[in-house]
């Protein structure tokens, strides 16, 4: 069954939809859902005793839970009664956070859990807890595995408090696996993450199923804290494994990677089990050692022969590993108990193989560093992107990049952000596999709208490359001129058209990796068309008339001669014509014709006969043809009638003709053009004279 919660429901559960959170799991039977749409919920304390139920967001990232509880201590979701209930139980997509007073986000006393794509918070909370413990001290565990997934879990403590508790704490009788997953604890906290047992392969073996971080990383910001703890009490015999494989591991400035350590108990020696950490493709960075291996306490009493034979060692501490970078400011400290004539001692070794380290080889044949293999010391400043951010990405140039030889079999075969293990022509030394990610590109205009052949500056100053420097740049102004390279971030450019141009950026890194980015610049069109008058030629005096006489002998009269004249005046083809040009093509030509004077004549045009005088303009006025009137007008000098004429292949022409009463004396015709987009010449003007 899935139930449904849903904060605007009816109180308690009608059906299979609920309030809260504690009603459906008061409601849920073995093997249920509860679905919880978006909401914050603040509640009793819940703890789950119903098996394999899932808790789950319909939209992740949209549930928080906190619980109301003023107790000390109480955890917002417990998991399990510490009986065998609850064993399965699944919390995926929540967030899960605790007041000043709580204790625990989630506690789990069960086995078979899992946290997946979820976020655990303690903050400012006083109680000196973790935020996800692991409590399997009761009866009905007997082992198991409890998982974290996909999570992120952090630990703060109130300011005023200076507690010693992990962000994660394993359990005492189960394995816990902590993947894909970021732990931090911080400044007023102790270690991101600190295990104290293991589950055994079977009932009959002290054999341990490793605790495990897998993927991820793990920050401790408290100055003396370690981002890892392993311990072994003085009382418990069991093994004590821990499996770190692709992991980031910063501790606090003053604090160790990974410590690992077993106690002695008082007076009676110890019988701590060993303690063995594994650690493959692991990133230690930012604190003052590396590990800490510390069995120093540890020696176990026993009887000469032959009342009896030496113990076996107890408590010795191994740390093996490969193809990883240990780094910090100091070295390792490895220690352990020499022992005594009634006291076997203890050992302590670190062993790094194939790795890149700060640590040298030393130490007695119980307490000492061994490297193996091919190891190298790189300053960090070589190494990482930024480390003092936190940062540990390999630079592009780091020199233990494709170092660490082919895939590990059964090693994870991604690293610790999830990208794939084996890039390129072997692995990478640490958490890290570098693969290279190209530059992001931005791209800046000094202007967006420019004028035709006004230079623009194009400016990637901005673009950044987070693995390596950019080596290049390419500029594509996008007008058809040739690409241009440039190891600076700025180049300038002019355009010689007008148009709407799409210029793109690239940055462009060693590995020659790059991205895009692009600008658009309007360039406006700046150049005028070019017109040209090419009929009349200036001071042309062109014949408007053609008039023709016929004399016709008449029949004598009283013996007279007579004649008759006819006079026919008709207008001639005149024709005014000329040129306009641009890139941008003609919209069009236009031309005024001003009637400047009329000369003083007679003419007869037909029957009709004309006398016409010569008159000076009047003040600022003048006389321009109107087409669309047909006639001439008179108007502001200043405002010239304009009249388009057709354009045919960069030519232009306008014919005088009847009835407009075209009369003999000078002219001034006066033309401009516009361009494509829409640039007016200037005008050319050409004095006539019609005759």
């Amino acid at each position: 069954t899935t139930y449904t919660v849903d904060p605007a429901a009816a109180a308690g559960c009608a059906g299979a939809v609920c309030k809260t959170i504690s009603d459906a799991n008061a409601a849920v039977a073995d093997g249920d859902t509860v679905s919880i749409k978006a909401g914050t919920f603040s509640e009793p304390p819940i703890v789950v005793t119903r098996r394999n139920v899932t808790f789950t967001a319909v939209q992740p990232g949209t549930v928080v839970v906190s619980t109301s509880s003023a107790s000390a201590g109480a955890a917002t979701l417990t998991l399990g009664d510490g009986t065998g209930a609850g064993s399965g139980a699944v919390l995926r997509g929540l967030a899960v956070g605790v007041p000043v007073t709580g204790g625990p986000a989630v506690r789990v006393r069960a086995t078979g859990t899992v946290v997946e794509a979820s976020n655990l918070a303690r903050v400012g909370a006083a109680a000196d807890l973790p935020t996800y413990d692991v409590d399997d001290a009761g009866a009905g565990i007997t082992g198991g595995t409890n998982t974290i997934r996909g999570s992120f879990v952090v630990q703060l403590a109130a300011p005023a408090e200076a507690g010693t508790a992990p962000a994660v704490q394993g359990g005492g009788e189960t394995t816990l696996v902590v993947e894909d997953s970021n732990v931090v604890a911080g400044v007023k906290s102790g270690p991101g993450v600190r295990f104290d047992a293991n589950d055994r392969e079977t009932a009959g073996t002290m054999a341990a199923i490793p605790n495990r971080i897998v993927r991820g990383s793990v920050i401790a910001a408290n100055p003396a804290s370690s981002a890892v703890e392993v311990l072994s009490a003085a009382d418990s015999a069991v093994p004590k494994a821990t499996l770190l494989d692709s992991v980031a591991l910063l501790p606090g400035s003053a604090g160790t990677g990974v410590r690992a350590a077993s106690a002695n108990a008082p007076l009676t020696g110890s019988s701590a089990g060993k303690v063995t950490v594994t650690a493959r493709h692991v990133t230690i960075a930012g604190g003052a050692r590396p590990f800490a291996l510390d069995a120093a306490a540890v020696s176990a009493p026993f009887l000469p022969a032959p009342l009896g034979t030496p113990a076996a060692p107890v408590g010795e501490v191994v740390v093996d590993v490969g193809r990883s970078i240990a780094h910090g400011s100091g070295a390792s400290a490895v220690t352990a108990s020499a022992g005594s004539p009634t006291t076997t001692g203890s050992t302590a070794r670190l062993t790094l193989t194939d790795s890149d380290t700060t640590d040298t080889a030393g130490g007695t044949a119980t307490a000492g560093t061994t490297l193996a293999g091919t190891t190298t010391r790189t300053a960090d400043a070589e190494l990482f992107r930024d480390l003092a951010g936190r940062d540990v990405h390999l630079k592009a140039t780091a020199p233990v990049i494709d170092r660490a030889g082919a895939q590990l079999p059964g090693a994870s075969e991604k690293d610790f952000e999830g990208q794939a293990r084996m890039n390129g022509a072997a692995t990478d030394l640490g958490a890290d596999e570098w693969v290279n990610t190209p530059p992001t590109t931005v791209l800046k205009a000094s202007r967006s709208v420019v004028a035709q052949g006004e230079a623009v500056t194009f400016d990637a100053t901005g673009s950044a490359d987070t693995d390596g420097p950019i080596a290049k740049y390419g500029f594509d102004f996008g007008d058809g001129s040739p690409q241009q390279e440039s190891a600076g971030p700025s180049v300038g450019h002019a355009f010689a058209r007008p148009g709407t141009y799409r210029v793109q950026a690239a940055a462009v890194d060693g590995s020659g990796a790059f991205s895009l980015a692009a600008v658009t610049v309007t360039v406006t069109d700046d150049t005028a068309p070019v017109v040209a008058i090419t009929t009349p030629k200036p001071k042309a005096r062109i014949r408007l008339f053609d008039i023709k006489v016929v004399r016709k002998a008449l029949a004598p009269v009283a013996g007279r001669e007579r004649t008759r004249t006819t006079t026919t005046t008709t207008l001639r083809k005149v024709v005014l014509s000329g040129t306009a040009a641009d890139e941008a093509g003609i919209r069009t030509v236009e031309l005024s014709l001003r009637r400047v004077k009329v000369t003083k004549d007679r003419r007869r045009v037909g029957k009709l006969t004309r006398t016409v005088t010569a008159k000076a303009a009047q003040a600022a006025k003048c006389t321009f043809l109107d087409p669309r009137l047909k006639r001439f007008v008179v108007g502001s000098c200043g405002k010239p009638v304009l009249f388009a004429v057709p354009v045919k292949g960069g030519r232009w022409s306008f014919r005088l003709k009847a009835p407009v009463a075209y009369r003999l004396g000078s002219y001034e015709l006066t033309a401009r053009a516009t361009d494509g987009n829409g640039v007016v010449s200037k005008p050319v003007s050409v004095p006539f004279t019609l005759r």
